[in-house]
């Protein structure tokens, strides 16, 4: 009886390890940075009542890139980050003082993924 026991919790405590080294797992890849995860919420909270915003993601070189759009307003622009973070450059504006474009990469936003919205 003694065994049973012990054998059956020995079986559930593995059961719950497993699954949270899973969970760990399937969470810390799910592919999205966790600051760009943290920009899209941010993003999300104070763009949720303005037509045409949207996040995008492309790759180029090797690197993963982001796009936060604003969508249709007056001299709307779109932030492109790299995947820690640091701001790349924007598109669109018609001021445009201080940004820093992105011609360089227009390749990448042309086979760009909508991550949302979804």
């Amino acid at each position: 009886m003694y065994f049973e026991n012990s054998l059956i919790q020995f079986k559930f405590i593995h059961m719950k390890l497993l699954f949270c080294v899973l969970f760990f797992f399937l969470v810390s890849c799910s592919g999205t940075p966790s600051c760009i995860e943290d920009r899209k919420e941010e993003f999300i909270s104070q763009n949720t009542d303005r037509p045409e915003t949207y996040i995008l993601t492309f790759e180029q070189n090797g690197e993963t890139f982001y796009v936060f759009d604003e969508g249709i307003a007056l001299d709307a622009t779109a932030d492109v980050f790299d995947s820690e973070c640091n701001f790349i450059c924007e598109f669109g504006g018609f001021i445009a003082v201080g940004a820093l474009p992105c011609e360089a990469y227009v390749d990448g936003l042309r086979r760009a993924q909508q991550i949302w919205p979804e």
